[in-house]
C-alpha cells in the first residue's frame, strides 16, 4: 500500500481543484456571458468552487450535471446553501441514479417540492 500523507494528499487535491477552475472558468464564461459579465471572475470563480463541494459531498461526477446545478445558481443563487429536508432527501438518495437526484433537486430547488417529509415521533 502506498503512503501518502494528508499533507501531500492536499496539495494534490489543491492542484487538481486549481486546474480544473482553469479548464471549467472559460467553457461557463463561453456558455453564459450575460451573467459571466454581470459578476466577473470572482464570481465565477466562487460559483464554481461551491458546485465542485457540493459535488464532493454529494457524489456527483457527471459534466451534465454540474451544467444543471450551474444553471440553478445561476437562477436561485443561494440554492446550494440550505437544503429542505426533501432536497437533502432527494439529492442524498443511495441507490437512485445521479441524474436523477440531480434532477429532482433542482426541480425541488426551482419550484418547490410537493412533498413534505413529516417525521413522526
Amino acid at each position: 500500500m502506498l503512503g501518502i500523507s494528508e499533507q501531500t494528499f492536499s496539495s494534490f487535491e489543491r492542484a487538481a481543484v486549481a486546474n480544473w477552475l482553469e479548464s471549467i472558468c472559460p467553457r461557463v464564461i463561453a456558455s453564459r456571458p450575460d451573467w459571466a459579465r454581470e459578476g466577473g471572475i470572482d464570481r465565477i470563480r466562487d460559483t464554481c468552487l461551491r458546485i465542485e463541494a457540493f459535488t464532493k459531498i454529494h457524489n456527483i461526477s457527471t459534466d451534465d450535471n454540474f451544467w444543471k446545478l450551474l444553471d440553478l445558481v445561476i437562477a436561485v443563487p443561494h440554492a446550494l446553501d440550505q437544503l429542505s429536508p426533501y432536497q437533502q432527501f432527494a439529492i442524498g438518495r443511495q441507490g437512485f441514479s445521479e441524474d436523477l437526484r440531480v434532477n429532482r433537486f433542482v426541480a425541488d430547488a426551482r419550484h418547490g417540492g410537493f412533498l413534505q417529509i413529516v417525521e413522526l415521533t
